[in-house]
């Protein structure tokens, strides 16, 4: 309940929906969970009064109502740089936040550009309670196999920043790599006049996001640039630091350096 100007409102009900649109409770939960089988006018007439109520779903009250609980899984490289850091800053508030709706958020690290390791903690999720698991992916064909594992057993798979193939998850949140590679090479290749060397500076290619921005970064670069064999450092400052000190004494003539990771 709130209050307006002396006047007690009360937050309205999906009874009150059902009998401002004049059908059954049963009718409108069906129109308000999709579950279809309802004459369109019927659906009309409760969306309406949907609008007109202001009417929003209590998700705490319905979970509860149903017993029901749900269990998601964040699975985060551990180790990493300062955007997986906030990465899991976030879903630890957004896990405390949802707690009180019977929604049970919990992250799982995982070995960093470790396709096996990936792979162990998917298997590991298969017998659980999951009703969802977001992965940072890497692409290989166990991860794929453990991923195909866990949505036969209706999980909702969702790749999050570096994707596997489009057929083996159900969705995905990031950029277009391929494309975000190809912006950093024309924008190296505007630093080029008279040719050079780029050296190339990844977390690990085997990581798909990684991957796609280097391909995409060799379409679109410059052809008389000479671009020097990516580094993976694996997300390590000494590992970056010394190859930029030897291939600045290797190459005076380096006009860039591609950070293709988070830096």
């Amino acid at each position: 309940m709130k209050q307006q100007k002396g006047v007690i409102m009360v937050k309205p009900t999906l009874m009150d929906v059902a009998a401002a649109a004049g059908v059954s409770y049963a009718t409108a939960d069906r129109v308000l969970n999709r579950r279809g089988g309802v004459a369109e006018k019927s659906v009309l007439r409760v969306l309406a009064a949907i609008e007109q109520l202001g009417y929003t779903r209590d998700v705490t009250a319905a979970n509860l109502a149903r017993g029901r609980s749900y269990n998601y899984a964040f699975l985060i490289p551990a180790q990493a740089g300062a955007f997986f850091g906030e990465m899991r800053a976030a879903v630890k508030a957004e896990a405390k936040a949802r707690a009180s709706q019977r929604i049970n958020i919990t992250i799982e690290e995982v070995p960093a550009f470790n396709s096996d390791g990936l792979a162990e903690v998917l298997e590991s999720c298969i017998d659980r309670d999951l009703s969802g698991i977001c992965l940072v992916a890497i692409d290989s064909p166990r991860v794929r196999k453990a991923i195909q594992a866990l949505r036969a057993k209706g999980v909702f798979v969702l790749t999050l920043v570096a994707d596997t193939q489009s057929d083996s998850r159900d969705a995905y949140i990031g950029l277009d790599n391929l494309a975000a590679g190809r912006t950093a090479g024309r924008v190296l290749s505007l630093a080029s006049r008279d040719g050079g060397v780029v050296l190339p500076i990844a977390g690990s290619l085997d990581a798909a996001d990684h991957a796609l921005r280097f391909k995409g970064f060799k379409q679109a670069i410059a052809f008389d640039v000479t671009v020097l064999p990516v580094i993976e450092s694996f997300d390590r400052p000494e590992n970056v630091a010394e190859a930029v000190r030897s291939t600045l004494e290797a190459h005076p003539n380096l006009i860039g350096i591609y950070s293709i990771g988070s830096g």
